[in-house]
């Protein structure tokens, strides 16, 4: 009986080890849903990915919220300036900046999902506002981002 105890405390030992080396190589970790957060029922959110074609690490960031800065968001994740493309909850709009603290340029999702950012948002998302209901009209209807007029 001893003999199975120190088997088992070595394999594990051993699987924190490896586990530990792998988490520090900076080798992509593929799962299919890495997201700390379940989607707002209400389905208020968006679910945003670091690779195009909602592929790579992905979070759901929940609304109604408004987050000048997308670090330290549930989980001590990240997203600042991450985000490659995005799928929006159906009952959420969406306006995200190019700047922190709602600065740069801004634009309003017109549709739900996005496979790839457009040229001056991908990877360059900085700030957003999640809206819930129909408390949001798109600005940029014909899905062309439009630039902070501030």
């Amino acid at each position: 009986m001893r003999a199975l105890r120190h088997s088992v405390y070595v394999l594990v030992l051993a699987t924190l080890i490896v586990s530990g080396i792998a988490c520090r190589s900076g080798a992509p970790f593929e799962a299919r849903n890495q997201s700390t957060r379940a989607p707002d029922p209400g389905g208020c959110y968006v679910r945003v990915f670091e690779a195009p074609d909602y592929r790579g690490a992905d979070e759901y960031i929940n609304g109604p919220v408004k987050l000048q800065r997308l670090n330290g968001l549930p989980g001590g994740k990240s997203w600042q300036r991450r985000i490659r493309s995005a799928r929006l909850g159906p009952a959420s709009t969406l306006t995200v900046w190019t700047g922190e603290s709602y600065r740069g340029q801004r634009w309003t999702m017109a549709e739900k999902a996005y496979a790839s950012m457009p040229g001056p948002f991908d990877k360059t998302i900085a700030s957003m506002e999640i809206l819930c209901g129909t408390s949001g009209t798109p600005v940029a209807a014909n899905g062309h981002p439009e630039p902070d007029r501030r």
